[in-house]
């Protein structure tokens, strides 16, 4: 596997000191010459420093490898956020659209982990890795190892899932991994988990929704737009 860091989070003093902010979000994306790709990044980010502006930190790595690597990778990029950044972190893909400013008092609720169920849709993997919240606890980061871990690491030509997966399961190794170490780890790392409504929305179309983060993924990237001018209250110009 090659990986090229094309753009990264500076590490430096400032970083690894705990931020003025309750939290960073973070975002790690790979630069496939996708222009659709591309657009739904310009997105995301006018989402967070619309609805956020200056009251949270933002973190990226832009990454380059093969496409059978892109989740893996991904994984281990976040591993490597949750060491350098101190400070809570919410990993949000890049599908998705900051709509609303998530409660102060999330952060003082007693977890390492925030994940969003999804058990009902899909059973094999029964949390979306769209949204996840991350507190900078030694568990945290413990669990954050063991996914890079179990991503990178699943042997030539196994497939963890039934035919509902297929020769698809490495595009979904992140969320499979996150389901694996939560079951693993479970009775040793403190969990909750989040109204998907809320925290992790995948709207069916354009609508009104008091949710938090708005997740258009699969041919729901169509709907980014929309979404953003919403809370924009006017059209986005890039």
């Amino acid at each position: 596997m090659s990986l090229e860091i094309q753009e990264a989070v500076t590490i430096n003093e400032e970083n690894l000191l705990i931020p003025n902010t309750k939290f960073s979000i973070c975002y790690a994306y790979s630069d496939i010459g996708n222009e659709e790709a591309n657009t739904c990044v310009k997105f995301c980010v006018a989402s967070i420093k619309h609805t956020y502006s200056n009251v949270v930190n933002t973190y990226h790595i832009k990454y380059k490898t093969e496409k059978q690597f892109l989740l893996s990778t991904r994984t281990q990029l976040y591993m490597k956020m949750r060491n350098d950044i101190r400070g809570n972190l919410i990993f949000i893909d890049t599908d998705v659209i900051a709509y609303n400013a998530i409660p102060d008092d999330i952060w003082d609720m007693d977890f390492d982990i925030g994940l969003t169920p999804n058990e009902e849709n899909w059973p094999l993997m029964p949390f979306n890795s769209g949204v996840m919240f991350v507190k900078d606890t030694p568990e945290a980061a413990i669990y954050m190892k063991s996914v890079a871990h179990t991503a990178s690491n699943v042997p030539e030509g196994m497939h963890w899932a039934t035919k509902e997966i297929g020769d698809y399961s490495d595009w979904w190794i992140d969320q499979l991994s996150i389901a694996n170490n939560y079951y693993r780890l479970k009775d040793q790392i403190k969990f909750i988990f989040f109204n998907k409504e809320l925290f992790n929305y995948i709207p069916e179309g354009p609508q009104a929704t008091d949710a938090y983060f708005v997740h258009c993924k699969g041919s729901r990237k169509s709907l980014m737009k929309q979404y953003l001018c919403g809370i924009l209250g006017s059209d986005y110009v890039s």
